[in-house]
């Protein structure tokens, strides 16, 4: 009886010990904290706290080979971040960085003494991207490089859900991982993931966003749903243009029935979809975050005239690209879209270099055009095995291309706007990398299967019983 008792006091001194123990450590990081604040000093040490975590959280991940890749992807960016704060810049950190920044300090210095802050560039998009440096200046003080870290962060998850997606297609975890590998090594993704701009964000909510939408529509479960609109919608906070793939959800959301996987014109689903859509349409219009990228009448889309002015003020600067090439009709709008969507994803042409370093652009466009190339393999894929993702998919892609290539006439601009959506690009263009040449060689120790084993079905399973795909 004695000799427990004293087991127990020994036990509860020993917890009491490590209390006192941790509230001294937790002391001093706040005393450090409080004296280094605001400084690349706090920064540094901030972020060794949270490195900490979030590598304890990736050793966490059941497959090993998806942990490895996710470590790499943080090493990489958060290298990069750090070359970028204590070494030199990095490219295309310029204006849009510099004033990102500073309107964030401006919201942070506003919320600290509580008088009115002169903004700089506080309208549309960008007023939210710099709300959330303006929060975390709030807590940290002016250190750009957490900022910085918090991009890293989500360039890392952006790596995550490419995994998850292809896992969604149905495909094997050798694709995944490919994917997954591309997405964490592919430069524009490591290198917006490690500055200051919005563009990881935009891309990390649009990639969860599809995620969802897939989810949807292999489970037909409503939440689902919700989830895909409602990070859809922080996507379009950050930048309106990304709305549009909201009409593809829309199409899906009105005519298509998940949980049965079946296309109907006409049914509850329908009417319902219909109103929800006319509603939201109606939110997005009196929206001005939503709509800063898109004109205030719609119909404006499909008139010559003004898509020939928009055109005509993007083709500004040394890397501008068809010059010019102005639509003088709805059919000439028709015509030129095809050679506009060409040119966004693959300038800039060897022919367009004029300086050498213009050669970065080259590069970013070569692996563009592989990408493309196994995309079309990939779209194949999934066409034959999961018929509404092969629709959903190649829909999204057309409407954003076709958007944002009549909104684009610079590779420079280029460059930085189909990053958005190259993670997605990406998860497509693994399905046709998995089985190609170029997987042997990269990765000789996968073996090339016959062509049923790229994706987890039989050839018996309709398209549509997506249900049964997963299994």
């Amino acid at each position: 009886m004695n000799l427990s008792y004293y087991k127990d006091l020994k036990n509860s001194q020993m917890n009491y010990s490590s209390i006192i123990l941790l509230g001294i450590i937790a002391g001093i990081f706040i005393g450090l904290g409080s004296i280094t604040r605001g400084t690349d000093l706090f920064g540094l040490f901030f972020i060794s706290i949270c490195c900490f975590m979030f590598m304890t959280i990736l050793f966490k991940v059941n497959d090993p080979v998806l942990r490895n890749i996710l470590i790499i992807a943080f090493a990489l960016r958060i290298g990069l971040a750090l070359v970028n704060t204590f070494i030199l810049p990095l490219p295309d950190t310029g204006n849009d960085t510099v004033v990102y920044e500073l309107t964030g300090w401006e919201y942070a210095t506003a919320w600290n003494t509580g008088l009115e802050a002169n903004f700089t560039f506080a309208y549309g998009a960008p007023f939210i991207y710099s709300k959330i440096i303006g929060v975390i200046y709030f807590i940290s003080g002016r250190v750009p490089l957490l900022v910085q870290f918090v991009n890293v962060v989500s360039g890392v998850f952006i790596v995550y859900y490419v995994y998850k997606i292809i896992i969604e297609f149905g495909a094997t975890k050798r694709s995944a991982q490919i994917g997954s590998v591309i997405t964490a090594l592919f430069p524009t993704l490591c290198l917006y993931s490690a500055i200051t701009l919005r563009e990881t964000f935009t891309s990390f909510f649009l990639i969860v966003s599809v995620f969802y939408f897939l989810k949807w529509l292999n489970s037909g479960k409503v939440s689902k749903l919700v989830l895909a609109v409602a990070f859809l919608l922080l996507s379009s906070a950050l930048f309106g243009a990304m709305i549009v793939i909201g009409v593809i959800y829309a199409i899906f959301f009105i005519f298509y029935e998940a949980k049965t996987k079946r296309w109907r014109l006409i049914g509850k689903q329908s009417f319902l979809g219909i109103f929800i859509v006319t509603l939201v349409i109606m939110v997005i219009i009196f929206n001005s975050f939503l709509m800063n990228k898109l004109p205030g009448d719609l119909r404006l889309v499909f008139s010559p005239d003004y898509m020939g002015v928009k055109v005509t003020q993007a083709a500004k600067g040394g890397s501008a690209y068809l010059v010019g090439f102005t639509p003088n009709s709805i059919l000439d709008i028709i015509i030129q879209s095809p050679v506009r969507m060409v040119y966004f994803l693959l300038a800039p042409f060897p022919w367009m270099i004029s300086s050498p370093g213009q050669l970065l652009g080259l590069i970013d466009a070569l692996l563009y055009l592989v990408l493309v190339f196994y995309s079309i393999r990939g779209l194949k894929y999934l066409k034959k095995y999961n018929n509404s993702a092969f629709w959903a998919v190649t829909l999204m892609l057309l409407i954003f291309i076709g958007s944002f290539a009549w909104g684009v006439s610079n590779f420079g601009t280029a460059i930085r706007h189909r990053q958005k959506i190259v993670a997605l690009i990406i998860a497509v263009s693994s399905l046709g990398i998995t089985r190609s040449w170029l997987a042997k060689w990269v990765l000789p120790r996968f073996k090339a299967k016959q062509e049923g084993d790229d994706m987890k079905v039989k050839k018996t399973i309709r398209p549509f019983t997506l249900s049964r795909l997963l299994k």
